[in-house]
C-alpha cells in the first residue's frame, strides 16, 4: 500500500463534485491514486511515463476499487473531464488520467525558516474595483454578462485580472458565443458548463466546440431560457 497524501481544499464544499456522492467518491479515487512524481508503468507490454497528477485508469479496477459500475465510471469520467476536473488519453488498454491545475492544489511548498514563515504570503490579485483599470472591470462585466453559468463571480474576476495571455474582448465572446452552442453545454441543462473561473484559468476560449446543438444561436437561447 502506496503511504502519502494529498491535500484537499475546503473550497470543495461548494464544487460540483460534492454535490454528487458517486462523482465525489470519483474524484477523491482519481486525486488518491495520481503519482506525486514522474515514473514509468508497464501496461501490456507497453512502458507508460507517467507525469505527476497522472495515472492509469482502467474501468474495470476503477468500478472495483470504488463500487461503481464500469457504466457509472465511464459516464462520471465525461462528467469530470467536462467540468474542467481531469483531461484524458485513452488508448486501446487503458486511459491515462490527468488531474487538471495538480501542480497548482497539489505541490507541497518547500520548508520555511521562521523568519520567512512570518513574512506575509504574497498577495492575490485584488478584487478591489478602485485598484484596477476601469476598462478591465468593463470587459469582465461584459464577459460576466455573456457567461451562461453565473457561479463565483469573485473568482472569476480574479482569474480575468490574472489572465495575461487573454485575447482581446471580441474575440474572447466570439469564442465563447461558438461554445454556447455546442451540444456538450447543451446537454442536460448546461450541466456540463464550466465554471467561469474554470474557464478563464485554463484559457479555455482556446477550446474546439463540437457540432452545435441545432437551436436557435447561443447567447441568445441562453438568455430566453433564463427568462421562463
Amino acid at each position: 500500500m502506496h503511504r502519502g497524501y494529498v491535500q484537499l481544499w475546503r473550497r470543495s464544499l461548494g464544487s460540483e463534485a460534492w454535490r454528487d456522492p458517486k462523482l465525489w467518491r470519483l474524484w477523491t479515487y482519481c486525486l488518491l491514486k495520481a503519482s506525486h512524481r514522474t515514473h514509468r508503468v508497464v501496461v501490456g507490454r507497453r512502458a507508460v511515463e507517467l507525469l505527476p497528477g497522472q495515472f492509469v485508469l482502467t474501468r474495470r479496477n476503477a468500478a472495483a476499487d470504488t463500487g461503481l459500475t464500469q457504466a457509472e465510471v465511464r459516464s462520471l469520467l465525461s462528467l469530470a473531464e467536462g467540468l474542467g476536473m481531469i483531461a484524458r488519453a485513452p488508448s486501446s488498454r487503458c486511459t491515462v488520467i490527468s488531474i487538471v491545475n495538480w501542480g497548482r492544489y497539489q505541490q507541497v511548498p518547500p520548508a520555511r525558516s521562521p523568519q520567512s514563515a512570518a513574512s506575509q504570503p504574497a498577495p492575490r490579485p485584488s478584487t478591489s474595483q478602485e485598484e484596477h483599470d476601469p476598462a478591465q472591470l468593463r470587459d469582465f462585466g461584459a464577459f460576466w454578462a455573456a457567461y451562461p453559468r453565473k457561479m463565483g463571480r469573485k473568482a472569476a474576476l480574479e482569474a480575468w485580472l490574472a489572465a495575461e495571455a487573454r485575447p482581446p474582448l471580441d474575440e474572447l465572446l466570439a469564442a465563447l458565443s461558438e461554445q454556447a452552442v455546442s451540444a456538450q453545454w447543451r446537454r442536460e441543462e448546461g450541466r456540463f458548463i464550466p465554471a467561469p473561473a474554470t474557464w478563464l484559468a485554463q484559457a479555455r476560449w482556446s477550446d474546439r466546440p463540437g457540432p452545435a446543438a441545432g437551436r436557435e444561436s447561443g447567447l441568445l437561447a441562453w438568455a430566453r431560457e433564463g427568462e421562463k
